[in-house]
Order: C-alpha cells, then structure tokens, then sequence
C-alpha cells in the first residue's frame, strides 16, 4: 500500500489571504451583522487570537506560517488503495460507473456511495444509466461487492436523455415522531437523495431498511408547480423545539424563474417515499437573492442553521417558523458572483464546555470557518486556504478553491484523536503542468484537528488512474472489523462537456499506527 506524499502542517491562528480584503465593500447592513469578533477564551483546545472571517490579512505576512512537525501535531499516516473499479459493472450486470463520485453515507450498518453522469460524453446514448446509488455490506476485504443499489431509469420525452442523470445530495436521517408530534411505537431510519432533474418538479428519493426493493420517489414541489429544473442541495433532520415534530428539510438551489428555498416534511407512512412535505417554502425574515443555494444545512445547540451564499441563517423554531439572518460574510456578492464567496458543508463540532460550534469552507478564494455561540454569534477565520495550498502544492497562483463537499468528515482514530476531513479542489489555470483542463489533477484532502491546526493530504493514484481533480466525498468506515478505515471518492466535472466518462473514483484509507 501506498504512503501519503506530502505532509504539510500549519497554524490555524494566523492566515493569510490570496487578496486584501475590503471590509468596506459590505454594506452598512453587512456590518452591523459582524457584531463581536472577539476570541471567547473559554475554549483551550483552539488557538487564540484568530482573525474575523472578513478581517484583511496580508499574503505571506511575517509569521504568517508556521511549520510543526508530524509528532507534535500527531496527524496520523493513511494509506490508501482503490475500493471500486469504475466501470466495472456488479452480480446483476449493472454499470458501476459515474463521471463523479458525489457523496458517501451509512445507513443500516451498510456504506452506500452516490454518483453522477453529469457531461457524460455518451449521455445520448441509450444504454447509459441515470443516478445511482451504490451499496456495500461488508469490507471488501471480508468478500464485501460494491452492488447497485438504486438505479434510476426515467427518459427524458422523446429522448435517451436520462432524465434524473445525477444524485445531487444522500442523508440518513431517523423518525421518532409521527407529524403531529405524537412518539413512534418505533424510531423509522429513512435514506434519502435527491437528483439533479432535467424536468421542472422537485423530487426526492428515499428507502428503508428492508432493502432496495423500497426505493420510492417522494415529491417536493409537482412536475407542473416550477417553471425551470432545479433541485435539492442539503438536507438536515431538526426536532422543532416548540411543535415537538422530527421534521427533515431540504434546501434547493435556484434560479430567477424558481428562487431558492428550504421545504420540511414530516413521517407518513401513507404517502409515497414515507415522507409528507408542506407544500409552502419556509418564511424569511431577510430573503435571499433568487440564485442563491442552500449549500449546507445542520444543528447545533438544539437550533438549525443554514448557509445560503455568505449567510448564516437560524431557524426559528414554531408553528409560524422563521428563518433569521444573522451572520453575513462582507464578500457575499451572491448572486453577482454565483458560487464565489459561499459557505459551504457546514459541520457542527464539540466544544471541551459542552457547547457547540460550526466550521465551514468559503468556496473561492476559500478560507476554513467557525462560528461560535454565545450572546453573538461570532465567525472567526481559522486558516486561509489558498496560501496554506501554494505551500503544500507548490503552486505559487492558486486562482479559486472548493472545499468540504459534503461537509467534513468526522473521524475517530482508535487511540481516540479526532479529525475533521474535508475534500479539496484547486484551479490552477490552463497550460499548466499537472492539471486536468486548468484544474490540480491529482486528488487532496486537509484534517482538521480538534486544537483547529491542519494537515495537507495526497491520495495517490492506485494503478492506472486518471485525473482525479477533487475530493467530494469522505466517510468513516461503518464496518466494526476496520475501525480506522476511511472511504473517498470524487472527481468535479467542472462543466467540461464531451470528455468525461467513467472519471469517478471510490477509494479505501487505512489510518497507519
């Protein structure tokens, strides 16, 4: 098995940003949301004195970097070898394959990785598949097969377009209520993706744990209730603190014709996919712009929150709920520049208090976030991410950055260290060496510790291996008989058309002692 190549470790409390930052680009609105950016010195595991996340930062300034060694950080090592054969196809004779390997999830102590077809250069044809879903139920070391799970095979009228060609998102989620706050007899574990749709409805699909045979689609918003396609970015579960209901929400993406929004749905087992959504969007007290995403959506301290570009906004909790504004990042020029300056996978972490907090990425010209909770909610920068990768990679002009997917990935070593993963990838610019089409051709990860000090990772090809360009997904092993094995997966098509075919990958990492 192969080593980790490049092992580049770096301060979180002091960072550097590709650009100066203008704070006074905001508004006067945007800044008197940026309330207190103090450091709380209540937590002595992070580092102190951390910049606001809009705080300008010089590139390269003095001490602005600093080199730890491997044993006094204690990153641990992983190697890494390939799990799934793209391409390949399973003991039915089905097409195991995707231009993406998109998200990774447990469910029902099995593993279970999404694809996409997304500028699949056969996707005329007819024998290529839509989205699907993959399911594992053992280590592959114990005589585990990859097998296809879901397999979605809507057309497009008149076509062999795939009319549901991507899974977009995948989360499990479990009832304990029915929709009316009442207790289950018995808690109900439910897995659910949505797909990227070449019609105009809003769908989901979900499955239980009887098996595959369970797929069914659970409609959001009717075929004939849009006017554009557009689909589900995040999902979170959430128990209203006031109803007492264990909803499941879904954030879209939009567009100017069909704006942006989150829906909630509640357990029924009467209705198709076991999921009954309310037909209406949640309420803003600010709303966002119509292009806007919900790009990732989680709880922390009994209350859910939600990214929407450079905004974080709070759920108020009720029969009338709302959604709050209450944190803007001075940059949020979305929807001028869609994509650029978005929060991205949050995640919610522990504190040593008993509190909680949320890190995040910031697509772009990215940077590593946390917020935390107190009278205010404060964001603080913990490592700016383009200069810590010209460091690591050795590429002095980074132009833009994605992060963290599908959020970071919790890991929990045996000797109990614990780790937040995140899956990179980095835009380089055309002709440059190494690259795929201007984009770092190889595949690169940061740990996070829980000290908020960061580790640069490489997994290296297994063979004959394409580009593998970005790390979207990361999981820990569901698996009891491998405790330190971590799975990954990816590829970003990245809109080049008429190239891709069977460019995903889905690897295995064993930590090494």
């Amino acid at each position: 098995m192969r080593r980790l190549i490049i092992t580049f470790c770096f301060l979180a409390a002091v960072g550097c940003a590709s650009e100066q930052v203008d704070t006074q680009k905001g508004s006067r609105e945007n800044q008197k949301l940026l309330k207190d950016h103090q450091i709380s010195n209540s937590f002595e595991t992070v580092p102190k004195n951390l910049p606001s996340m809009d705080d300008p930062v010089e590139v390269d300034s003095p001490g602005a970097l600093t080199l730890f060694s491997n044993s006094e950080i204690n990153f641990p090592n992983i190697s890494w070898k390939r799990s799934l054969e793209i391409g390949s196809t399973d003991q039915n004779g089905k097409l195991l394959g995707g231009t993406e390997l998109r998200t990774l999830q447990s469910f029902d102590g099995k593993l279970f990785a999404a694809n996409g077809y997304w500028t699949d250069r056969y996707a005329r044809e007819a024998w290529l598949p839509g989205g699907q879903v993959f399911r594992l139920d053992k280590p592959v070391s114990q005589g585990g097969k990859w097998v296809v799970d879901l397999h979605l095979e809507d057309r497009m009228p008149n076509s062999n377009l795939r009319r549901f060609h991507t899974i977009s998102d995948m989360k499990a989620v479990r009832f304990t209520t029915d929709g009316n706050g009442r207790p289950l007899a018995k808690p109900v574990e439910i897995l659910i993706v949505s797909v990227w749709d070449r019609s105009t409805g809003l769908h989901v699909f979900t499955r239980d744990t009887s098996g595959p045979a369970s797929w069914q689609k659970s409609t959001i918003v009717a075929d004939s209730g849009a006017s554009a396609p557009w689909h589900v970015r995040s999902f979170a579960l959430h128990r209203d603190a006031v109803t007492r209901v264990d909803y499941v929400f879904a954030g879209t993406s939009g567009s100017a014709r069909v704006p942006r929004g989150i829906y909630r749905g509640a357990y029924d087992p009467s209705v198709s996919g076991k999921i009954r959504w309310l037909v209406d969007q949640e309420p803003w007290d600010r709303v966002p712009g119509p292009e806007d995403r919900v790009m990732s959506m989680t709880v922390a301290n009994g209350k859910l929150y939600a990214t929407v570009c450079g905004k974080l906004y709070e759920r108020k909790d009720g029969q009338q709920p709302q959604w709050l504004l209450k944190y803007r990042h001075a940059r949020d020029y979305c929807p001028t520049t869609p994509g650029e300056w978005s929060y991205r996978g949050a995640t919610t972490i522990n504190n040593p208090d008993g509190t909680q907090s949320i890190i995040t990425a910031m697509e772009g010209t990215s940077i590593f976030g946390r917020w935390d909770f107190g009278e205010t909610i404060r964001g603080f920068r913990e490592l700016a991410l383009v200069p810590f990768l010209a460091r690591g990679l050795q590429r002095p002009n980074i132009l833009y950055t994605i992060a963290a997917y599908s959020g970071f990935a919790k890991i929990s070593a045996t000797d109990g260290r614990v780790f937040h993963l995140a899956g990179i990838e980095a835009l380089i610019g055309d002709g440059q060496p190494n690259t795929w089409h201007g984009w770092q051709r190889g595949a690169w990860f940061i740990a996070r510790s829980q000290k908020a000090t960061f580790k640069l990772y490489h997994i290296p090809p297994d063979g004959n291996e394409g580009a593998m360009v970005a790390v979207r997904a990361m999981i820990q092993s569901p698996f009891p008989s491998e405790p330190n094995a971590i799975y990954a997966g990816g590829f970003d098509a990245n809109h080049v058309e008429h190239v891709n075919h069977n460019t995903a990958w889905l690897y295995r990492g064993e930590l090494v002692p």
